[in-house]
């Protein structure tokens, strides 16, 4: 730039180089009115078209320079490239990686998952076949439905038809039957693990037949497992009891009906459910009469089954109409004969038994059958009809047992045609009816 303006600044442009030279830049930021405009209008533009027409004559030695700068800028841009496209290249080969990774590992998840879901499926077929013996719904299984990645659906065969799901063809007991047969296959997986099982209104969409298989099942499966049971329904209770009572590690318990916050939830010191019953005395004595013979009905006709009592037949359904009356009199009438109790190294007839049997029918009668019929019964009625009831059923349980009192058909002695407690303190001899 020096030897160009050497050349040139004593020539026609001489003027326009002493205007430039002697322009006070600073003043011109500050103040520049239109007259300083005007001059550097008329002086300065013949510089600019001189430097552009010199410019287009551009020396070797500057060519020389601006073409081994370019060449400088492109080796760096290629060495940068360098870099990046080794960094794509590593990027595509983990990618790569992680995708055949992903797929390995998918199809492991496959493999222990379809493993494990024919272990399970074997559960619910045993399980199922425990619950529902003999029926026609059969082959119940979980499966992967190959349209979906991380769908479980279960497949059985209703009446020989192969079906892909239960929605359409199970009735919702049956549905409820079913979940129970999962969730209990889901609990048998870890077995090893000391966890309780809780069971909560299981039955409540069950017939009779198919709650009794519930308590086989978990005899048969789950027999060295803590299980935890809860129920509304007293039928179904009263028949655990029954059943369960005499094994061992089989605890029963009620719960108070519920009062106050203050109170709150309390547990019965009496295992039946006349608690129930007692529940009502002071507003409705009548229900709580009715509600006391309601539970001898059913309470009798589960003893009465198990003490293989001997029923006249009555025709159509009246066989399973009987009321507490019909049973209590069998009782009373073989129990002077069956029903002992141990005295020293001998037996004899439990007399204190017959006599609680009899005032409780004699009650039943006279009370609670007008406690179901009309409204006269008085507070102090219900309290001694529920107490009556309650010690009767009280007698078939023998406290002479160790740790809890068992019932008196805990073990049966089939050659010698008897039933006992587990001590032998209590029995019943159906051989002598």
């Amino acid at each position: 730039m020096k030897s160009w303006r050497d050349n040139i600044c004593t020539g026609a442009l001489a003027s326009s180089f002493a205007h430039l030279d002697g322009m006070n830049l600073e003043n011109l930021r500050s103040v520049c009115d239109s007259a300083d405009l005007q001059s550097i209008q008329d002086n300065l533009p013949p510089l600019i078209s001189a430097a552009a027409a010199d410019s287009e004559h551009t020396p070797p030695e500057v060519q020389s320079i601006t073409a081994a700068k370019n060449m400088a800028e492109t080796a760096k841009a290629i060495i940068v490239c360098n870099e990046e496209a080794l960094i794509v290249a590593h990027t595509e080969a983990l990618v790569d990686f992680i995708n055949v990774l992903v797929q390995g590992i998918r199809e492991e998840i496959k493999l222990r998952s379809q493993m494990i879901i024919d272990e399970i499926s074997a559960d619910i077929q045993l399980m199922w076949g425990i619950l529902h013996p003999g029926e026609t719904i059969e082959e119940v299984r979980l499966y992967l439905p190959p349209s979906a990645d991380k769908a479980i659906d279960i497949s059985l065969k209703f009446y020989g038809v192969d079906q892909d799901s239960p929605r359409l063809t199970l009735s919702e007991g049956y549905r409820n039957s079913l979940g129970l047969c999962i969730f209990l296959a889901l609990a048998k997986r870890v077995m090893d693990k000391e966890r309780p099982l809780f069971l909560d209104d299981v039955v409540a969409s069950m017939d009779r037949s198919h709650r009794g298989m519930v308590l086989e099942l978990l005899e048969t499966l789950f027999n060295e497992r803590q299980v935890v049971i809860f129920t509304h329904d007293p039928v179904w209770y009263t028949e655990l009891r029954q059943q369960l009572d005499g094994n061992a590690g089989w605890v029963f318990k009620t719960l108070l009906p519920y009062e106050t916050p203050q109170i709150g939830i309390r547990w019965s010191h009496k295992t039946t459910t006349f608690g129930d019953a007692r529940a009502q005395v002071e507003e409705r004595p009548d229900s709580a009469g009715n509600d006391a013979r309601k539970i001898m009905d059913v309470e009798l006709a589960m003893i009465a089954e198990r003490l293989l009592i001997r029923l006249p037949f009555q025709r159509s359904d009246r066989n399973d109409r009987r009321v507490s009356h019909d049973f209590l009199q069998r009782l009373i009438a073989d129990g002077k004969k069956c029903f002992e109790r141990r005295d020293g190294n001998s037996f004899e007839v439990h007399k204190d038994a017959i006599e609680a049997w009899d005032e409780a029918d004699r009650l039943l009668i006279f009370w609670a059958n007008r406690a179901s019929h009309t409204t006269d019964l008085v507070r102090q009625e219900s309290i001694k009809l529920i107490d009556s009831c309650e010690k009767a059923i009280e007698f078939f349980k023998c406290s002479s047992c160790p740790d809890t009192p068992k019932f008196v058909w805990s073990a049966d002695l089939v050659a010698r045609k008897r039933l006992q407690c587990p001590c032998g303190g209590l029995r019943w001899q159906y051989g002598k009816v």
